[in-house]
């Protein structure tokens, strides 16, 4: 009885952690083009607080990550200017309408003009800071909620199981 409880309660944790961590922007991505010596594309995560000092609540579509972007050399400086880079986003489809908007060293944003959006991911040309990626799709489930719906559905499932299994157990021993 005590090992069904314990399994129930590690796999419970494992799935919940491993599905939750999915991030729909993988941290990869591939510079297409800029100044040379401009080598290294770094990806981090950030938080939704990063983007609300600039105000910008009216953007359609559903904030699915906010990142800082970044490129440097192999000194580690980072690029002051502006570079295209490719940035790899599960779930996009070709078609969906990617808003991207960055943070701007005075503290007010901007929206990314000529995003390019291709199944997989999206393309632009900016200067690098902090990004929101917002998605208006049909096509596309947003990460944040398809993770925690998952996550959802493999708990109850589990408990589901436990409660038959003690159940079952009980019925054995009376």
């Amino acid at each position: 009885m005590k090992k069904i409880i314990l399994t129930t309660i590690v796999l419970l944790v494992f799935l919940s952690g491993t599905i939750a961590a999915a991030s729909p922007i993988a941290g990869t991505g591939e510079i297409i083009s800029a100044p040379d010596g401009y080598t290294r594309l770094v990806i981090e995560p950030a938080t939704e607080d990063t983007l609300a000092q600039c105000g910008i609540d009216n953007i359609e579509g559903t904030l699915i990550a906010v990142k800082d972007i970044y490129i440097t050399n192999e000194n580690g400086d980072r690029l002051a200017g502006e570079a295209t880079i490719s940035i790899n986003i599960a779930g996009l489809k070709s078609g969906d309408i990617v808003t991207l908007v960055r943070l701007k060293d005075d503290g007010t944003c901007e929206i990314v003009e000529g995003v390019v959006v291709e199944d997989g991911k999206v393309t632009f040309t900016s200067e690098f800071s902090y990004f929101g990626f917002y998605v208006q799709s049909t096509t596309a489930t947003s990460p944040k909620t398809a993770g925690a719906n998952i996550t959802l559905i493999l708990i109850i499932a589990l408990s589901a199981i436990s409660l038959i299994l003690i159940s079952v157990k009980k019925l054995r021993t009376n």
